[in-house]
């Protein structure tokens, strides 16, 4: 079987205009935002924006694709299949899960995705664009789906709301712990969210979505 090709990374005038229409999306959000100030940002032609996509609503959608593929996201189904277990099997439910967590914990808190990119996906969600219906449809709705799924292989006879509540948990910490991160150090004593930090949550939220389980 021939090896599936690997998509061109993206570089030059390409990734500069994503980086510098995320941050400018971000501050203003997307209808505030001129296609001329983005190529200005970027420090390209305007001409480049229409050449690498369809318009700036589609410049858009790119950016949470480059976001998601630059920071590795794996679905919980991902993680087992990387694991080589089987997500039916109860018994491979907390260690897939703490991998799983332990990863959007990491993905979302940690130093090192730029501030921009946090704003903008909570910026989404908070204040939904017009282009909510597609990334729902492209990014947040098949993460959701993986955990719905999970939960129904271990809990066939559940309802589908349970489900669906479940799948939320961790989406939901994460968020909170996001818009509540300030005063959460504070309270704590914490400088930012270190790596024992994470651990704590992680572990938290792996004891309550076993809990679920149960």
């Amino acid at each position: 079987m021939a090896a599936k090709r690997k998509k061109p990374e993206l570089r030059g005038r390409k990734l500069a205009l994503i980086i510098a229409a995320g941050k400018l999306f971000a501050e203003h959000g997307l209808e505030a935002v001129r296609t001329r100030t983005i190529a200005e940002a970027a420090g390209t032609p305007l001409s480049a924006i229409h050449y690498y996509f369809k318009s700036k609503e589609d410049l858009y959608v790119e950016i949470f694709r480059y976001t998601l593929k630059k920071h590795c996201r794996r679905n919980v189904g991902g993680v087992a299949a990387e694991l080589g277990v089987d997500p039916g099997d109860p018994r491979n439910a907390p260690k897939i899960l703490s991998v799983y967590i332990r990863q959007e914990l990491e993905r979302m808190l940690e130093n090192g995705k730029e501030d921009w990119e946090i704003r903008l996906i909570m910026q989404e969600l908070i204040c939904p664009s017009g282009m909510i219906a597609e990334l729902i449809s492209e990014t947040f709705r098949p993460e959701h789906m993986a955990l719905f799924d999970f939960y129904r292989k271990l809990k066939p006879g559940q309802p589908e709301m349970r489900a669906h509540a479940w799948a939320t948990a961790v989406c939901s910490q994460v968020f909170f712990l996001i818009h509540a991160k300030e005063p959460l150090l504070r309270i704590m004593g914490r400088k930012d969210f270190d790596a024992e930090v994470i651990d704590g949550y992680a572990d938290h939220i792996l004891q309550a979505m076993l809990a679920g389980l149960a």
